[in-house]
């Protein structure tokens, strides 16, 4: 081999070694761009199932907090409406008391007029307006709160047919008691 011989040998193997080499580089940078495409598509992919997680937890969350609004909403005007009821029937037994001791028959008439306008109160208008909110509350309220509506819709039945005055109101502060701790527990309220 003569020099001229070598010289076109390291001249070819030069030539074309840098194909080679680039080449292999070039499938280098295509294969870590390939790889990174697919990083890019996980991690969107990943950040795409994150969002909908996240919408899906505060859809939730707001679902509980307008539930536990309305709730609240029941029980307030329930217990509101209760208590016009015991204040009612408060009036209505001293009202009886009151009219067996008056002394003449215009005491007596006048007397049986104001429990007669206290007796229309409670029976047209507040019995029926906590039979309404009781239906509504209804809706909203846990189990157990329920109970105790339907105890107050079974004692009201029964006690319209007789029962007196201070056994009702003695009832409807028992039920209120027992309206509130079912509201407290329904409502996560620390006794």
């Amino acid at each position: 081999m003569t020099r001229l011989d070598l010289v076109i040998t390291a001249c070819v193997a030069g030539v074309s070694a840098y194909p080679g080499s680039y080449l292999r580089k070039k499938g280098e940078n295509t294969a870590l761009h390939e790889d990174i495409n697919k990083l890019v598509d996980q991690v969107s992919a990943v950040t795409a199932a994150t969002e909908t997680i996240r919408a899906q937890i505060g859809s939730d969350l707001w679902t509980r907090q307008i539930v536990w609004q309305q709730k609240r909403e029941a029980y307030a005007k329930v217990l509101t409406v209760s208590h016009a009821v015991r204040e009612s029937l408060i009036d209505l037994s001293q009202s009886f008391r009151a009219s067996g001791r008056s002394a003449t028959e215009e005491q007596r008439e006048a007397t049986d007029q104001i429990v007669g306008k206290a007796q229309d109160h409670y029976f047209l208008e507040l019995a029926p307006a906590l039979g309404r909110e009781i239906d509504i509350a209804e809706i909203f309220l846990g189990h157990p709160a329920v109970k105790v509506l339907e105890e107050f819709r079974h004692w009201r039945h029964s006690a319209e047919s007789g029962t007196g005055f201070p056994e009702r109101v003695d009832f409807v502060a028992g039920w209120r008691t027992r309206l509130i701790d079912a509201a407290r527990k329904d409502l996560g309220v620390p006794e």
